[in-house]
């Protein structure tokens, strides 16, 4: 069926790839996908003191008075060259904080991936984890 589907796209298939289940619960999801900040996150402080997660990609005007940076002229991709991870604004009980993004945020858990590991994980309880695999390829 795959293959099928797959030689139906015809010339427009390319990118074909695949990840084995086995390959997957090996994925370190808290690992950085890249070597320096990439992203503004803002958080809400909790009036414990614990910080709750806003919003990621934050370069909004309540950055740019916080940070002191022309969010208009400065391109957003810059974050690692302007500041290291971890750098924080506090405002309030607003922090801005400059971050990596880890694999986890790219592919949350009980986003809209977590259908495609439930039959993943049901179809390698059947046939082993080294027996199944997700097989995926881009068109044009």
């Amino acid at each position: 069926m795959t293959e099928a589907e797959h030689t139906a796209h015809g010339a427009a298939v390319f990118g074909t790839t695949w990840i084995g289940w086995d390959e997957v619960l090996a994925i370190d999801w808290d690992e950085p996908a890249i070597p320096r900040a990439t992203d503004i996150t803002r958080y809400r402080r909790l009036p414990d003191g614990t910080l709750e997660l806003s919003h990621r990609g934050d370069w909004s005007r309540g950055f740019a008075r916080a940070s002191g940076i022309d969010t208009v002229s400065v391109d957003p991709d810059r974050v690692g060259e302007l500041w290291a991870e971890g750098t924080e604004w506090d405002v309030g009980a607003t922090v801005f904080r400059a971050e990596r993004a880890r694999r986890r945020d790219a592919v949350p858990a009980d986003g809209p991936w977590q259908p495609v590991w439930t039959v993943m994980r049901a179809l390698a309880g059947v046939h082993g984890h080294a027996q199944v695999r997700l097989v995926v390829w881009f068109d044009t």
